[in-house]
């Protein structure tokens, strides 16, 4: 992909630490002890594939999912893909016009 005309963007997404990636395996209780070991062991060499040189371009620290979500947003409408917030702009502003009535009443229903 990453030589075809598509020109996509590469991100990973890191747990803070380890720890902390734990502790969220550990908290979902969907695995077994066995799985556990061997999804942090996969990590670890995850993480050190992701914050390699040139493999991704941006390395997205998930220690609070909404700030991360927040900032992966910024980063695509202001950075990466910046038509994509004159779009969602634009559908804003139509959502808006469609919920005002010719007579500027709220849901297009005129006040007869």
């Amino acid at each position: 992909m990453k030589t075809s005309k598509l020109a996509p963007r590469y991100l990973f997404i890191a747990p803070p630490d380890m720890d902390a990636l734990e502790d969220r395996l550990r908290e979902r209780g969907t695995e077994n002890e066995q799985d556990v070991q061997k999804r942090l062991g996969n990590a670890a060499k995850e993480i050190e594939y992701g914050k390699g040189e040139g493999n991704f371009d941006m390395v997205l620290v998930n220690e609070v999912l909404e700030d991360s979500f927040a900032q992966l947003t910024k980063l695509a409408e202001n950075v990466w893909y910046p038509h994509l917030k004159e779009e969602r702009e634009a559908a804003e502003a139509e959502e808006r016009k469609e919920g005002e009535g010719e007579d500027g009443s709220e849901g297009g229903e005129s006040k007869e």
